[in-house]
């Protein structure tokens, strides 16, 4: 059971008389892997290459609507760049033009198309949804209610979730293992050349050893953002637990949303292409099963047990095991700064010289390595977040456990939802400056 790819309706504002088929090729050749169908807003009735068309009174209304402009007119242009609308002018000879604003709408869209074109193995996909059903039938059981209310998100928002997660697993992975790989190396570095040069000085090859390091350094922050492991390991995160909230929140009518974003920060906003997908999900959701008529306590336990339980325990764990490892790495640079001290006082000492010497180079290099491992993976952030949000939500657990009527249930539900959503934002802010960086 894969997920298909998810469609998108791509609004063209076109200004002028003339034929915008030329920028709908290059349009084309960015959505590959996505089913598409181009909405034009326009001020005329008819569009050559676009059967759908929205009529609007004014090129201002055009583009204030449209995702981009096509303009065959000099006169749109200051208009497109007054909004900071993207434009393509096309020219009367047929070359076409394009002037990228801070709309980002191609960026949008190949970050869009990037995702529907994403390899994941459907048996995976399917494995874990079979997984996920059964243990969300078993929590229905539990509740006393029907396992078949699972069947209408099952068959449309599981397979997304569960392709969603894999994938920002995937991408995690990869971003933490390069990182710290590129600091171990690094140190490594260091180690290899002092000893070679302190120690081995009979053995000058070994310092092709410190070469390879280096290439390999290189290699991994080549790759990392070539193939841009970083950005999609932020966006299929946070785009999957925007799936699983919404999957639950289905159980009681409440539409799970995206928010539009303030200025002057850094979280999705409406046009970016999680926003667009998220959308395209939500619509691949039935209606007809969504009721308020379930019985009231059943219902509350399952959303307790199935939702809110499971997430309290991922955040005592991530609170746990993100603390360890920062508390890890911090002694351990602690205690090779310590060695370092007694190996630098015995080199002061003219004791043990060359190994001292040596000591003194290589032990700080393992130490700075550890610590720019430590900040790097946000160890400690992590598990103040992590544990802010147990606290949060085993309150809100409790008021859950209290309330007396659907309308109650619904705002704490609400509640925590926002809750989460906001710690989501958190993090991929947090995580947003720490790609790989030359160290």
């Amino acid at each position: 059971m894969d997920a298909p790819p998810l469609p998108l309706v791509v609004r063209v504002g076109v200004a002028g008389e003339g034929d915008p088929v030329p920028v709908l090729v290059y349009l084309d050749r960015i959505l590959v892997h996505t089913p598409h169908i181009y909405l034009a807003v326009t001020t005329s009735a008819t569009v050559p290459g676009i059967a759908d068309v929205r009529t609007v009174p004014s090129v201002a209304e055009v583009v204030e609507a449209c995702d981009f402009l096509v303009t065959f007119t000099d006169d749109a242009v200051a208009t497109a760049r007054t909004a900071g609308r993207t434009f393509f002018f096309v020219s009367p000879s047929g070359t076409v033009a394009a002037e990228h604003h801070a709309d980002r709408i191609i960026e949008t869209l190949r970050f869009f198309d990037t995702y529907n074109g994403e390899k994941v193995d459907p048996a995976r996909v399917e494995a874990e949804v079979a997984r996920r059903e059964e243990a969300y039938h078993a929590a229905l059981i539990g509740a006393g209610l029907d396992p078949s209310l699972l069947d209408p998100v099952a068959v449309s928002l599981l397979p997304y979730y569960a392709r969603t997660r894999f994938l920002a697993d995937c991408y995690g992975r990869r971003h933490r293992v390069a990182g710290s790989a590129v600091y171990a190396l690094s140190s490594a570095a260091i180690t290899i050349v002092a000893v070679q040069a302190l120690l081995l000085p009979a053995l000058p090859a070994l310092v092709w050893l410190e070469v390879a390091a280096i290439a390999c350094v290189l290699l991994l922050l080549i790759a990392a953002r070539t193939l841009d492991w970083h950005r999609k390991w932020l966006d299929y995160r946070f785009l999957a637990e925007r799936i699983r909230s919404a999957i639950f929140l289905c159980f009681v009518c409440i539409r799970c949303d995206l928010p539009g974003r303030p200025p002057l920060t850094l979280s999705p906003h409406a046009d970016d292409w999680l926003s667009r997908a998220f959308e395209g999900l939500i619509e691949t959701r039935p209606l007809d099963y969504c009721t308020l008529a379930l019985p009231f306590e059943p219902l509350k336990t399952f959303l307790l047990e199935a939702w809110l339980a499971r997430q309290i325990d991922w955040y005592v764990e991530t609170a746990r095991k993100n603390r360890r490892l920062h508390e890890d790495l911090l002694y351990a640079g602690e205690i090779f700064f310590i060695a370092t001290l007694i190996a630098a006082a015995a080199h002061a000492s003219g004791v043990g010289h060359p190994f001292t010497t040596a000591l003194t180079i290589v032990l700080p290099a393992v130490a700075a390595g550890l610590a720019a491992i430590r900040t790097q993976q946000e160890y400690r952030p992590t598990a103040e977040r992590a544990s802010r949000m147990l606290r949060h939500l085993s309150a809100l657990s409790l008021r859950i456990r209290r309330a007396e009527d659907m309308p109650t249930l619904c705002a704490l539900l609400a509640e925590a939802n926002e809750v989460m959503l906001r710690e989501q934002q958190e993090w991929r802010v947090a995580f947003r400056f720490r790609e790989l960086e030359t160290p």
